[in-house]
């Protein structure tokens, strides 16, 4: 069976793409995070053991699936529209 867990945003993300770098000292491929963010992070809400274990070996900047600091920062309902459409594919699929 196939687990979801909330959605994060690692330290790699604030980093940058390609087309440019991240602000405030990211650094794309870093598996260890900077020690200021992780206050900053832990201060709005500090990730739990089993979503780190869901993330490993990518650090987590911010736990944005669980966090309701002032509104919900992503939405619960993406999930469930994933499993329905999910569920639509299969029935597709069983048909050919």
């Amino acid at each position: 069976m196939v687990k979801t867990y909330p959605a994060v945003m690692v330290f790699a993300f604030a980093a940058g793409t390609t087309d440019g770098p991240g602000e405030f000292d990211f650094k794309q491929g870093d598996d260890q995070g900077n020690a200021f963010w992780k206050l900053v992070r832990n201060l709005l809400k500090k990730p739990g053991d089993e979503q780190k274990r869901c993330q490993h070996p990518k650090p987590i900047l911010l736990d944005t699936g669980v966090m309701k600091v002032l509104y919900d920062w992503a939405l619960e309902k993406m999930k469930q529209r994933m499993t329905n459409t999910l569920k639509i594919v299969k029935k597709i699929l069983d048909g050919f």
